[in-house]
């Protein structure tokens, strides 16, 4: 059974996806590409003490738990369509991978 919860994140996600044609494989990417950036934003807001950096960080680890938030709702409904482009074991991976990446930086 499908929490409410769970039912509005997939409305959202399939919207999301329906307007930009971004895919769950897309929002992985982008946590990876993500992490390097904020890690570098964290390093010159505390070296620099600089307000500027801690919050570009802040806002870059927001959109990274923003898509993390979407990945996985959008991939199961994703996966529920049929889509045939979606590669569902590539996907998984990408994902636990990309998740790894922005707890160890």
């Amino acid at each position: 059974m499908i929490s409410k919860k769970e039912k509005v994140l997939r409305k959202i996600s399939l919207r999301l996806k329906k307007l930009t044609g971004i895919s769950p494989n897309n929002l992985s990417f982008i946590r990876v590409f993500l992490t390097p950036w904020i890690t570098l934003s964290l390093i010159e807001a505390l070296e620099r003490d600089s307000v500027t950096f801690a919050i570009t960080a802040l806002s870059l680890y927001l959109i990274a738990v923003l898509t993390d938030l979407f990945d996985g709702p959008l991939a199961r409904a994703v996966q529920e369509e049929g889509d045939t482009k979606h590669n569902v074991g590539y996907g998984g991976v990408l994902d636990r991978v990309s998740d790894k990446l922005l707890i160890v930086f």
